[in-house]
């Protein structure tokens, strides 16, 4: 072989045997592909965190605005009612009365 071929041979054989090795690697483009998928995972987390967070914000502004929203969480959360009212409470059907 010739002299001035040599270190273009090896550079050649050199490069077919090292690209497959980074590809394949666990670095390479398996990794890749993980690491693709993780991004993706954690985007559609993101975006649902950003709707949660826009509903609160929603509830917030409600809340500061609109004294029914007040009055429809005080009488669901807190079980309130409005002095000139009277709560009845019926037994569930089938239970049995003391």
């Amino acid at each position: 072989m010739r002299p001035a071929l040599v270190a273009p041979a090896l550079l050649l054989v050199g490069t077919l045997s090292a690209v497959p090795w980074l590809v394949f690697s666990g670095d390479g483009l398996v990794r890749m592909v993980s690491l693709r998928r993780e991004l993706d995972a954690v985007r559609s987390e993101n975006m649902r965190v950003r709707r949660t967070i826009a509903s609160l914000k929603e509830e917030i502004r409600s809340l500061k605005e609109d004294p029914d929203a007040i009055e429809r969480v005080a009488r669901r959360e807190l079980g309130l009612v409005r002095p000139d009212e009277f709560v009845f409470v019926m037994p569930k059907a089938g239970a049995k009365t003391p």
